[in-house]
């Protein structure tokens, strides 16, 4: 049997959602919540024969003794946490608990973690969709997995037997940070093994409570990580968060595809398979070359390159340029690992050939963080995989520094999304739309900018999505339009409110597109117009008939859920259903439409709600194309444009860079407004 524990703090009705996921996809399983003095006490849902008991206490221990309590309490052989912000897909939880034959403690992927455990999947509005994406990467992943060093708590199993062996989770890391990272070192050091499974996709809301408690003012967020962060590294001796992948000594890693191994130095030292650089004949290198005048390898040609105890024969300003050779030539993925003596110890300076010196600080932050970047005006990017100090020389006090790193750029078979703007103007004052207090030009994006779209993004791989802000269908060319739409490759989806008289042809045109989707926001007219003000109810009900005719199968309807029309959800359903669509529910923010509208035309950019847990926005990283070919930052900000245009299609970096950069974006992300969206 496998015991299930949810610690939870307040959250009542998450806490519900988690639990009934599980009972929806989870079997031989008992729950045991751990109660940290929620108000008012948490009551369970009814969980038919699986047993759901209550531990409760009067106040908020924590995430650790919670979670301690729980194990205590555990009859099954099998333990999984769950936080209660974690919505379990079919088959996560006995699929984790079967991957325990392999490693000692399993964690699964995710869209929200620190670490390698997130990563980036199509969107999902609906459960239905969530499971549809979890499936698919539970059957392309099936088998796959990674061990590592540790993994994030949110959702994680281990046997009871082995908590047993390697103790306590570490209660004094209140209310939570780190715990589980300790808790799998210690495990580590006791020989068992930590993986990540990539068949097992979970979604996770995250930092839910901690955000409610900062709200609330138990505590202030970044202090607590900033605390839990230090009692680790005084614990472990070493920064644990740059820990996670485990990495083996250079000369132990098979080469694959084209690896470098830059001032390869004498015979002994080459690395096998890969291709050894030096500018010295005498040391028989594979490439006689000047690495200060440039790597002779075409742009993205490169899977990994090696520099061990060779930057530092450097000059400051050529390792800059270097990293930016290297960035050039490695290929999107692609790997840097580099070993360089460390001023923090005497072997900086101690050899005469020695040209530069660094600390682990530089690798930290002046190739990874932009305002680093921008300080020396480099091009190179890179993210941190791994990054630590060494003591390679007691004796002496020399200190390396080990650093991997993964190039940040954009491959062109990345997916992407595209949102463009057909028409400015669609005749409605939606509460949530930037367009609700303009009128809007009605101006029409030109067949030859249409057509660059399509050309640009002409893969599969990549999404463009024709949104509504405009309604596509006050197009004059729409037809025409539709066509340039079925020929090309990637995938193409139109937004429309419906609202509006079509022609048969035009209706038929819809034919071209991969997906359809339809919003709703009511199944009367005196509720729909409270939400979709100057809609016209009776046509966009005639039109949904009309569309559903047609027998397309990639036609969906989102109901746009407030307070003021939830009692109308189930209705909605069932007509969506009876037409033949797929239903999908996206929740707006949970208030009245009369105080969203109020708080949407205030600057919601400036509201200090939300602190910065490290997490990216997703709507960040689209392509918002304006009905002029503007490049927009995002398609929360309309008309905020970043200087670039459809007919830029050089430098894929470019826009990434310039949204990150921009003061509107930096204040979003830091103050996590997005969330809001």
């Amino acid at each position: 049997m496998i015991s299930i524990i949810i610690p939870t703090f307040d959250q009542n009705d998450m806490t519900n959602d988690c639990i009934q996921a599980v009972m929806e996809t989870s079997h031989d399983y008992e729950i045991i919540v751990i109660d940290n003095g929620s108000t008012p006490e948490y009551k369970p849902p009814f969980t038919g024969f699986n047993e759901c008991r209550i531990i409760r206490n009067d106040e908020n221990k924590g995430f650790p003794a919670a979670v301690n309590q729980g194990i205590e309490a555990a009859r099954g052989e099998d333990i999984v946490l769950l936080n209660n912000d974690v919505t379990v897909t079919p088959g996560a939880i006995n699929r984790m608990a079967g991957w325990l034959n392999a490693f000692d403690i399993v964690g699964p992927i995710t869209n929200y973690a620190g670490g390698t455990q997130r990563v980036q999947i199509a969107s999902y509005q609906s459960i239905d969709e969530l499971n549809e994406e979890a499936e698919a990467l539970a059957e392309a992943g099936e088998g796959e997995s990674e061990e590592v060093n540790w993994i994030i708590g949110f959702c994680m199993a281990f046997k009871k037997s082995l908590a047993d062996d390697v103790g306590s989770f570490d209660e004094s890391l209140w209310p939570c940070s780190g715990e589980e990272i300790d808790f799998c070192l210690r495990a580590k050091e006791k020989g068992y093994t930590v993986g990540i499974v990539y068949d097992t996709y979970v979604h996770h809301e995250g930092s839910v409570t901690f955000r409610d408690m900062e709200d609330e003012g138990h505590l202030k967020y970044l202090e607590v990580c900033a605390k839990n962060e230090a009692h680790l590294k005084e614990k472990w001796g070493f920064d644990v968060w740059n820990r996670q992948s485990i990495e083996a000594p250079p000369e132990a890693i098979p080469v694959t595809g084209i690896t470098l191994n830059l001032g390869c130095g004498v015979k002994r030292s080459h690395l096998e398979g890969a291709v050894n650089i030096d500018s010295r004949p005498e040391v028989e290198p594979d490439l006689i070359c000047d690495i200060t005048k440039g790597l002779p390898y075409e742009d993205d040609s490169v899977d990994m390159i090696y520099a061990l105890d060779f930057i530092e024969h450097l000059e400051r300003p050529e390792v800059v340029e270097l990293m930016d050779e290297i960035f050039r030539v490695l290929k999107p993925g692609g790997r840097f690992h580099h070993r360089t003596p460390s001023d923090d110890g005497r072997g900086a300076w101690q050899d005469p050939t020695h040209r530069s010196a660094w600390n682990i600080n530089t690798w930290r932050f002046y190739f990874v963080e932009p305002e680093y970047r921008d300080l020396y005006g480099t091009k190179a990017h890179f993210k941190i995989i791994d990054l630590h100090d060494e003591i390679t020389d007691q004796e002496n006090k020399i200190v390396h520094t080990h650093c991997t790193y993964e190039v940040v750029k954009q491959s062109p078979k990345d997916p992407k999304i595209i949102v463009a703007e057909l028409v400015d103007g669609c005749g409605l004052r939606c509460a949530l739309c930037w367009n609700r207090n303009r009128k809007g030009s009605m101006k029409q994006m030109s067949l030859e900018t249409v057509g660059k779209i399509l050309d640009k993004y002409n893969d599969p791989v990549h999404r463009i999505a024709w949104y509504n802000w405009g309604e596509p269908f006050l197009h004059n060319d729409f037809e025409t339009f539709a066509e340039m739409v079925g020929e090309s490759n990637a995938q193409n989806m139109m937004s429309s409110s419906l609202s509006l008289p079509i022609t048969d042809s035009r209706l038929e045109s819809l034919r071209h597109f991969d997906s359809i989707n339809i919003s709703l926001s009511g199944m009367t007219p005196e509720i729909y117009n409270i939400y979709h003000i100057n809609g016209n109810f009776d046509l966009v009900m005639k039109n949904l008939k009309r569309l559903s005719e047609l027998g397309l199968s990639g036609v969906s309807m989102t109901w746009l859920s407030h307070k003021h029309n939830a009692f109308q959800l189930q209705l909605a359903k069932e007509f969506a259903n009876s037409l033949g669509f797929k239903f999908f529910v996206e929740q707006h923010l949970n208030c009245e439409v009369e105080d969203l509208v109020s708080g949407f035309e205030h600057e919601l950019l400036k509201d200090p709600k939300y602190p910065n847990d490290g997490d990216a926005c997703h709507i960040g990283g689209w392509d918002v194309i304006d009905v002029d070919g503007n490049y927009l930052l995002c398609c929360a900000s309309h008309n905020v444009k970043i200087g670039y245009t459809i007919d830029d299609i050089e430098g894929e970096n470019m826009l990434s860079d310039a949204k990150l950069n921009n003061p509107l974006c930096m204040d979003c992300r830091e103050k996590e407004c997005w969330r809001m969206f």
